[in-house]
């Protein structure tokens, strides 16, 4: 029997490999997955779940099985929230935008929870914010992770044109640009320091 992530790793190889079978993913994988989607635990949850709604997304074709396992995938994310320990996770937080978008799924609890954690470095869903007190230190987002990380995070937001999702999104949206501004004017601040450092006979 296969584990929730070792369907999960099976599903996202059929979509790379751009094989469609109906009755593979809609009569088998959508209800093994149904049925074992709680078992899912780890640190690795968070990402697994978004690959898993992202394949979702993808399919050419819906039924009621992947519609249903949907609705599952969403809720498992709000129940998960945000990872507050461990490596930012701004793929995974853009691929969560990107399949919402692509879904239809206008989830303002989601889409909360992604501008949170690019402003505050960790995030709860409204339903977690009492029970997920914890002593762990979030980290930051915007300070660790790369310049293509936020570029491409900073796209993917872009994706969300609805209302609601706008509205939750602005400040995360501005917090990157701001971000990306500060780092460009500190790379060009120290290459102009570099060049000056080296042409100046007096040093």
């Amino acid at each position: 029997t296969l584990s929730p992530s070792e369907l999960i790793r099976a599903f996202k190889a059929l979509v790379q490999l751009d094989y469609y079978d109906r009755r593979l993913v809609h009569g088998k994988l959508c209800p093994a997955l149904a049925n074992r989607l709680a078992q899912l635990q780890g640190p690795s949850a968070f990402a697994e779940l978004i690959d898993l709604l992202n394949c979702l997304s993808l399919l050419p074709a819906q039924s009621q099985r992947s519609a249903e396992l949907t609705s599952t995938t969403l809720a498992a994310i709000r129940s998960k929230g945000y990872p507050l320990t461990g490596r930012p996770e701004p793929k995974a937080l853009a691929l969560l935008v990107q399949s919402l978008v692509q879904l239809g799924q206008d989830d303002e609890e989601l889409y909360e929870l992604v501008g949170s954690a690019i402003t505050q470095g960790s995030a709860s869903t409204p339903s977690q914010q009492t029970a997920r007190q914890t002593t762990a230190q979030p980290h930051s987002l915007l300070s660790l992770v790369s310049d293509e990380e936020l570029e491409e995070l900073h796209q993917a937001l872009a994706l969300a044109t609805s209302p609601s999702a706008k509205a939750r999104l602005s400040v995360a949206r501005q917090a990157i640009t701001t971000e990306l501004k500060r780092r460009k004017a500190l790379d060009a601040a120290t290459t102009h320091g570099g060049i000056d450092a080296e042409t100046d006979p007096e040093l």
